[in-house]
């Protein structure tokens, strides 16, 4: 059943912040994987489309490095923004890897590529190029599982288990089709454990819940755009869980009906709570993996926290001001 608990309130009107005008190298991190075939070709076109505008563009495919060189572009003032050239899995190795204040932005070479549709950012260089030209900075929360930071959705469950043997046996670019099998399996031999999910907000009432599927999001967005948590927002330094209570093959195509038409939270036997973090842990010893942006993150037990503001992208002043965000200097 829905909790009640409202967003938090806000201050005054958060403002976006201009790029730097002077800053012109350009830090591009490529997913091996996701950046080959007509993947590699694009971003060959966005390098020099950038080069075009007089932005140096340096490719890395080191996370290490990544991070060395974001550090020491930052300090001296020249980093325009670093680009995440793959799909949601890239752009959470960016966060990871990036210190706090640094401009990210998305070239879209994944399946999903969920940030990039809520950014609008777009699979073409001409996307790359107004970003990084026109483009303002906002800041948006992130939140981290354990000792690892992501920008849209933490999963418990089925789903993490079908995400984690994808993940196990990938030799390439992960498609729509590559989860088919992995689901059939685990659809198969899935037991459905028991988890347990209780909010580590001490200003709210407490929250716990039992079930065999759990969520948190940051964003109004999961796999096939599932309205899971579609009262989600970036803004508000809050996770919006749902725990859903039953745990077999059939209830799972319901528990989707219901998503579908956007009335999942009236169930007696949904449970959603709006907090500053989670504790999600089994309820009866089992193994169960999770994900974070779809990519695998581990076994329970684990606790979230949101994190306000970690997420600074680069998006069009148009997108700025759909995200509730005034112009700034």
């Amino acid at each position: 059943m829905p909790d009640a608990t409202p967003h938090a309130s806000f201050a005054p009107p958060r403002k976006s912040r201009s790029l730097n005008p002077a800053a012109a190298k350009v830090l591009m991190l490529v997913n091996r994987k996701a950046g080959a075939g007509r993947g590699r070709a694009i971003v060959e076109q966005v390098i020099a489309a950038l080069a075009a505008e007089r932005l140096e563009v340096e490719v890395i495919n080191d996370l290490a490095e990544l991070h060395d060189a974001t550090q020491r572009l930052l300090s001296d003032g020249a980093l325009r923004g670093v680009v995440a050239a793959g799909g949601d899995g890239t752009i959470a190795a960016a966060l990871n890897h990036t210190p706090l204040g640094t401009p990210l932005a998305v070239l879209p070479l994944g399946t999903e590529n969920l940030l990039a549709r809520y950014l609008q950012h777009l699979r073409t260089p001409k996307s790359v190029v107004d970003l990084l030209t026109r483009g303002v900075v906002v800041a948006l929360d992130a939140a981290r599982a354990g000792d690892r930071l992501f920008s849209i959705v933490f999963s418990a469950g089925l789903d993490a288990e079908v995400v984690r043997q994808v993940h196990e046996h990938r030799r390439g670019n992960i498609t729509h089709l590559a989860y088919a099998l992995p689901l059939l399996k685990s659809i198969g031999g899935y037991q459905f454990p028991k988890l347990r999910v209780t909010s580590l907000d001490d200003s709210c009432e407490e929250f716990t819940a039992e079930g065999t599927w759990a969520f948190a999001m940051n964003l109004p967005r999961y796999a096939m755009n599932l309205p899971i948590a579609p009262g989600a927002v970036g803004t508000d330094g809050l996770l919006d869980a749902c725990v859903l209570e039953r745990g077999t093959l059939q209830s799972g195509l319901w528990y989707l009906g219901h998503v579908l038409a956007r009335r999942h939270h009236l169930l007696d036997h949904v449970y959603t709570a709006r907090r500053t973090g989670f504790r999600i842990e089994s309820a009866d010893g089992a193994s169960i993996p999770f994900q974070v942006d779809g990519d695998p993150g581990g076994m329970l037990p684990v606790e979230i926290h949101s994190l306000p503001e970690r997420l600074q992208v680069i998006v069009t002043p148009e997108v700025a001001t759909r995200l509730g965000f005034a112009a700034g200097e």
